[in-house]
């Protein structure tokens, strides 16, 4: 498992939060980078989904959804995948962001294993499928509807995290093929892939160099 930042951000844990290295003197970028580094500190634990299930995530498999692959919201297989999502659903989709405790943790399978479903069942009482899970990301999700707006226009209070603006998600009801918004109503999400590279960018939703094989 590779590290997005370097390891002495990804040390945050263990380490109270101070300056991150690849930052330049801009005031705005350390910011930045400091914030990263309160979130790896706070998400460090779910790297053991074991600890993530007792804090109360449960998997999305359990609410219909597998492993997100790029090709399954209707967008290229270059793209990638997502992974499969452990959901927190206490203040689930609520427009308070905090990623410090995020309602969304990714994770991916290390390898092919066609036996796990990781439903939340079996991840509990299979260590094998338990441990073939690898956090790769951390999410926030924001249900358009409880964004506080005047007339309905959320879209002009988007989310944001560190200077980013969330992704907008909607299903479209013409293709029945897909599922753009992941059996959700239309929201607003943002990734970060702190656990594990993504070339295709930090807050990118998916990652080639994911697969759910």
């Amino acid at each position: 498992m590779k590290l997005i930042l370097p390891l002495a951000i990804a040390m945050a844990a263990t380490m109270p939060t101070s300056s991150v290295a690849q930052t330049s003197g801009d005031g705005a970028q350390q910011g930045k980078s400091a914030e990263l580094a309160r979130v790896i500190a706070a998400t460090n634990q779910y790297r053991d989904v074991e600890v993530a299930l007792q804090a109360g995530y449960i998997s999305s498999v359990d609410m219909g959804a597998g492993c997100s692959t790029a090709t399954g919201g209707g967008h290229p297989s270059q793209l990638g995948a997502m992974g499969i999502h452990f959901v927190q659903l206490a203040g689930f989709g609520e427009p308070d962001v905090d990623f410090e405790n995020p309602n969304v943790l990714v994770y991916i399978p290390k390898e092919d294993m066609p036996s796990c479903t990781y439903s939340t069942g079996e991840v509990l009482s299979n260590e094998a499928c338990r441990n073939n899970l690898s956090l790769a990301a951390v999410e926030e999700l924001v249900f358009a509807h409880l964004i506080p707006s005047d007339n309905g226009e959320y879209w002009n209070n988007v989310p944001q995290f560190g200077g980013q603006d969330f992704y907008y998600l909607h299903d479209n009801p013409e293709t029945t093929w897909v599922d753009e918004a992941h059996g959700f109503p239309p929201h607003y999400a943002l990734h970060i892939w702190l656990f594990e590279n993504n070339p295709a960018g930090l807050y990118s939703p998916w990652n080639p160099n994911v697969s759910c094989y």
